[in-house]
This record gives C-alpha cells, sequence and structure tokens, in this order.
C-alpha cells in the first residue's frame, strides 16, 4: 500500500473510532492525525515500547489505564490507535504524563479534558479492532488470541478489588435503606391499626 492510501486509512480509521491514530516506518513518523487534536501527542511516552515489541499487533496499557493498539502493517511499518478514555487513578499517573509531555500548566485543564474526551474502548473490542485489521490487511484469519496484551495486572486487580468493596459498600446501604423501608412501612401499620 502506497503512503498516501496507507494515510488516507488512517484518517479514516480516527474519524470512525473518534481516537488518534499514528503511522511509523521505524522509528520515524509518517502521519498523525486525531479527531480531538492533542500536541503534544499523548502518545510520545509510549512509542518507544510499542516500537520495540515484535508482535504484529497487540495492546499496551498506559498508568493511567488508557489502552493503545497497533499493528503492523508490514515489516517496519505500524499504526498506533489510541488512547482510548480511563484515565484511573488518584490524578498522579495524569499529572505524570502531562509533567513527561512538558504540557504548560495553564494548557493542562483543557489538555485533560481533551483526554477524557477519547472514546471508551476496552481492551477486548480493541483486540478484536485489531484482529479484524490484521486479517483485512493480510487476506487470512488473525485469530483474536493472538493480540498480544499488555495489560497492568497490579491495576486490574486493583480496580477489581476497589469495585468489589464499592459494591459490598452500596448493596450495605442499599440493604439499610430497605431495612428503613421494611420498618417504615411496619410502622405506619402499627398506627393505621390505632
Amino acid at each position: 500500500m502506497d503512503l498516501e492510501a496507507l494515510t488516507t486509512w488512517c484518517h479514516s480509521l480516527a474519524k470512525a473510532y473518534s481516537t488518534g491514530i499514528r503511522l511509523y516506518r521505524g522509528g520515524e513518523p509518517l502521519h498523525y492525525y486525531s479527531v480531538y487534536p492533542l500536541h503534544p501527542d499523548p502518545a510520545e511516552p509510549y512509542i518507544p515500547k510499542i516500537l520495540e515489541c515484535e508482535e504484529e499487533a497487540g495492546i499496551i496499557t498506559t498508568p493511567a489505564y488508557q489502552f493503545y493498539g497497533f499493528l503492523a502493517v508490514e515489516p517496519g511499518l505500524r499504526v498506533i490507535l489510541g488512547p482510548t478514555r480511563a484515565l484511573r487513578g488518584d490524578g498522579r499517573e495524569l499529572d505524570e504524563l502531562l509533567a513527561l509531555l512538558a504540557v504548560p500548566a495553564e494548557e493542562r485543564e483543557g489538555y485533560t479534558q481533551t483526554l477524557r474526551s477519547a472514546p471508551v474502548i476496552s481492551a477486548h473490542r480493541m483486540a478484536w479492532l485489531l484482529s479484524s485489521l490484521v486479517t483485512a490487511l493480510r487476506g487470512q484469519p488473525f485469530p483474536v488470541e493472538q493480540v498480544w496484551l499488555d495489560i497492568r495486572p497490579e491495576d486490574s486487580q486493583q480496580s477489581v478489588h476497589t469495585s468489589h468493596a464499592r459494591q459490598r459498600l452500596e448493596d450495605a446501604d442499599n440493604a439499610d435503606a430497605h431495612q428503613l423501608v421494611r420498618q417504615s412501612y411496619a410502622w405506619e401499620q402499627l398506627v393505621t391499626s390505632y
């Protein structure tokens, strides 16, 4: 595929998935387009890791729990999609990203709002997207199981524990509310009987 066709394809992907798309040959950026333009590109700190990966397609997770997907169009030519929105954590991860990118203090709020405008695409959906793109490019099946995943297990584990604790608290609050309703109804019945 020639460069003009590739950049048109990248532009279409960015529009279709409301995310940023980058095209790299080796370590050299050839094209960048994002529906939500962010300068500097939030992927910059993760580009070396993505370009060093030898897998044909994969997903990396950032400390702020955003996903970047990538696929090899041909040897040495790589497309990088993302970020997806998550921005979990205590905010420290986002502050570190803004510092790494040297976003000026007066632009940080706007930059963060734009980052929060990124689409919500789960790692599972991103893997299916990459699988379908590689299948279309190769003309042969590329099973989703072959998509390499670099998911942050400690974050995932923490997320599971946090959501489980939050659910237990909500369940306890709901149980208290149900008990209060039962008691109120019983009280109303007693008053009505008198």
